[in-house]
This record gives structure tokens, C-alpha cells and sequence, in this order.
């Protein structure tokens, strides 16, 4: 026996819901379901913007590894730019090509960079540091200079420094004022190579930096950092002066606070010294 309802649908009079309920009744159901089920669904997430940042290679700092560029900057950068919203692309260019490819704005951001009126007048720089450096001068253990600190008791010498590279302010005054005699190399390997074979009494580089050389080419022996460092000196995230870059400079700027008020960034130098 069966009964009309009032939906337009015959059901039998003693079935269940499966029995009686109209096809297009279950239809709707299962279609409201699945939306409901969709809607419960996340959405997706957007991709990060890429922010195309270059720097020279200087081991520790900034190396190529089989897994990629790695390093105790590109630790600290890598991130603080994923804490800003963005997803770093690092690659690894000598210093003159990568400084144009930022300056010109091909290129997005520079890494690791020092401030001088030149470079402010031509990058736009953030007011936190990724990383300060002991400055160190690096002398023979045969050495006979007295090294106390003061830039004047390298007065007369012959110095050792990275091609085109700013070392500390004291330092650079002297060179500009030519009260020492300069030789540059193409890396820190080479300048370590050149202090050990007597091509000059001392030699100026980062002092992690100048220390790895040592150990890579084999004369640590043979060499040591003076201590005290003859500065402590920042260094920069420097991003090209395009107005679209402002937004992501300042967001860059508020994760590396972040970073040196927690200690993360502490931590990863700690992890790459000797």
C-alpha cells in the first residue's frame, strides 16, 4: 500500500526515509552535504612572494654547498626574510657584478654589506644588522709588531686586504691616507696565502672569515688573530631603492629585531665558530 505526501512523491506507508524519500530529494541532500564539507575545507595558502637576493661567496658566510648557497648569513637572512612574509632566492655573484645587480635594480636585496655614504647614497639600507663582525688583523707568529689596538702600529706596513673591500673605519682612514701600503686579493684564501709567504707583515679580514681561510689553506699554524679586534662592525641586508621594495624592507627590519631580542641570531654564530 502506498500514500501520496504532500512533496509530490509516493512513499510506502510503513517504510523508512531511504524508502520513501523522493530521488531528487536525496540528490539535493548529498549536494548540500558536499558543499558544506567544502566549505569546511581550508583555504589554500598563497605563495610567498620571492625576494632575489645576491651576495659574494666568503666562507663561513656565504658558501655553495651541495644542498645550495648555506651559511652563517644566509642562516640569519634566510630566516628573517621567511619571519617578514617573503621566501628567500640567495645566489652567490662576484662582489662588482652583484653590488651593479642591485644598485641597478635588477636584482632585489645585496648580502653581507657595510655602510659608507656611497652605498646609502646608492641601496636602501634596513636599521638592524644581520650580523656584527670582530674586525681582526691577522699577523705572523714571527711578527714583531706590538699589536695593543691602535691602528698606528701598522703605520709603515705592508697590509693585505680583499679586493674592494671596506675593513673598519680607523683602518680605512690610514689606507686613504696611504700610511700603509695596500696589496688586494681576489678572496680571503689568497690573502691568508700571500700573509704566510711574506708578501706583507699583516693582513685585515672579518675575523670568522679570516679564520677559515687559515684552516682551508693550511696555515693556521703559522697565523693568528690579534686580539684586541680592531672593530666590531655591522653588516647590512642592503635592498635596491625601488619604492615597491619599502614594504619588505621594513618587515625584514622588524624580524631581525626580533631575532637579536630572542638570541636566535646569537645562536646561529655561536653554532659556525671554532
Amino acid at each position: 500500500m502506498t500514500e501520496h505526501d504532500n512533496l509530490g512523491g509516493c512513499r510506502p506507508s510503513g517504510g523508512g526515509f531511504r524508502a520513501w524519500a523522493p530521488r531528487w530529494l536525496t540528490g539535493w541532500l548529498l549536494v548540500l552535504a558536499g558543499g558544506l564539507a567544502q566549505a569546511q575545507m581550508p583555504a589554500p595558502v598563497a605563495p610567498r612572494p620571492t625576494l632575489r637576493i645576491v651576495g659574494l661567496e666568503v666562507p663561513p658566510l656565504i658558501t655553495a654547498g651541495p644542498a645550495g648557497v648555506q651559511g652563517l648569513v644566509v642562516e640569519i637572512v634566510t630566516a628573517a626574510v621567511r619571519q617578514a612574509g617573503y621566501e628567500p632566492r640567495i645566489d652567490i655573484m662576484p662582489w662588482a657584478r652583484a653590488y651593479a645587480e642591485v644598485r641597478d635594480q635588477r636584482v632585489d636585496a645585496l648580502i653581507p654589506t657595510i655602510r659608507s655614504p656611497q652605498r646609502e647614497a646608492e641601496l636602501a639600507f634596513g636599521d638592524q644588522p644581520i650580523f656584527v663582525s670582530e674586525q681582526s688583523l691577522f699577523f705572523r707568529n714571527d711578527a714583531a709588531v706590538r699589536w695593543r689596538g691602535d691602528v698606528t702600529a701598522i703605520h709603515g706596513l705592508d697590509l693585505i686586504k680583499l679586493a674592494g673591500a671596506l675593513t673598519a673605519a680607523q683602518l680605512d682612514q690610514a689606507i686613504a691616507n696611504r700610511q700603509v701600503t695596500v696589496h688586494e686579493a681576489a678572496n680571503y684564501a689568497l690573502v691568508m696565502r700571500m700573509l704566510a709567504g711574506g708578501r706583507g707583515q699583516v693582513a685585515m679580514a672579518p675575523k670568522l672569515i679570516g679564520q677559515h681561510a687559515l684552516r682551508v689553506t693550511g696555515n693556521s699554524h703559522l697565523i693568528q688573530a690579534a686580539e684586541p679586534p680592531l672593530a666590531y662592525q655591522p653588516f647590512y641586508l642592503a635592498f635596491n631603492q625601488a619604492p615597491h621594495l619599502a614594504p619588505a624592507r621594513q618587515a625584514l627590519d622588524q624580524a631581525l629585531a626580533r631575532m637579536w631580542a630572542d638570541g636566535t641570531v646569537q645562536r646561529i654564530v655561536a653554532s659556525h665558530k671554532p
